[in-house]
């Protein structure tokens, strides 16, 4: 099953094609403003703390799914159902 098709795709890659430099570019700007006042460390926790939060979110807000793969058993590959010499 594909991510996305057609306009969801085209749509998505744009705006990732767009904010990404924009972000890499204010990341840079930003850091430089807050480790010449504040300290690299500063800076350094400042970003790890955003990239928690945006873990977090992602865990909360992503749906999950199940992912099947044809062939495999279903209760896993250390089942009974395997040929394992006794």
């Amino acid at each position: 099953m594909p991510l996305a098709e057609g306009r969801r795709r085209t749509a998505a890659l744009a705006v990732r094609g767009t904010f990404l430099p924009i972000g890499l570019a204010l990341g840079s700007f930003a850091g430089g403003i807050v480790a010449s006042v504040f300290g690299w460390r500063t800076w350094l926790a400042a970003a790890a703390a955003a990239i928690a939060c945006v873990a977090v979110v992602a865990a909360v807000a992503v749906p999950r799914r199940e992912v099947t793969v044809p062939g495999a058993p279903e209760s896993g590959a250390w089942s009974d159902q395997n040929d394992v010499p006794r």
